[in-house]
């Protein structure tokens, strides 16, 4: 990135492009982008409940319900309940 720009831009397409993906189905290509803003941003809620539902779309069960309690936890401690 430009130095001195503004990061946020970067993620703001990471979880936009993730989100874009798992609406169309393209749940393995929205790993890339889910998983990256999750490492950027692991205190945001919205990652892991992306993540977790593709996991569930997917047929992945017990990772589904890890990312979905994840995503509630993380919810409820920024107040978004």
């Amino acid at each position: 990135h430009l130095q001195g720009e503004d990061p946020r831009w970067a993620l703001d397409l990471l979880i936009s492009l993730g989100a874009l993906l798992v609406a169309d189905g393209r749940y393995d290509e929205a790993d890339g982008p889910l998983t990256a803003y999750r490492r950027l941003r692991p205190q945001e809620a919205q990652g892991a409940l992306l993540l977790g539902e593709a996991a569930l779309r997917r047929g992945r069960r017990d990772e589904a319900v890890r990312l979905l309690n994840e995503a509630e936890r993380l919810a409820v401690r920024a107040g978004q309940t």
